[in-house]
């Protein structure tokens, strides 16, 4: 899983992105997981903390993939939304 991460700070850096440890933090989700799997994760010198849910777009998410909240429609919205601009002509020649 550092590996991981480790890869994620450097794909960020290419796009001009830099992780900040005290502001990241690791959900790891499923139901299959056990308490023991959520170990803290070092990166960089530092560790990630890591948490049981957190709040996304004022819903929150849970360790087993519970979503509390209107998340799941506002997320439905948006793949309909790229969905459907997939399917609209270019514009081209302007």
């Amino acid at each position: 899983m550092e590996q991981v991460a480790e890869e994620f700070v450097r794909t960020a850096a290419t796009w001009g992105f830099t992780v900040i440890l005290e502001k990241t933090k690791l959900l790891a989700m499923g139901k299959w997981l056990k308490p023991k799997d959520n170990l803290p994760l070092q990166l960089d010198g530092g560790e990630i903390a890591t948490v049981e849910d957190f709040t996304y777009l004022g819903n929150n998410i849970t360790r087993d993939g519970e979503v509390h909240g209107k998340v799941i429609v506002r997320l439905g919205n948006t793949s309909r939304l790229l969905s459907a601009k997939d399917h609209l002509p270019s514009r081209t020649g302007s």
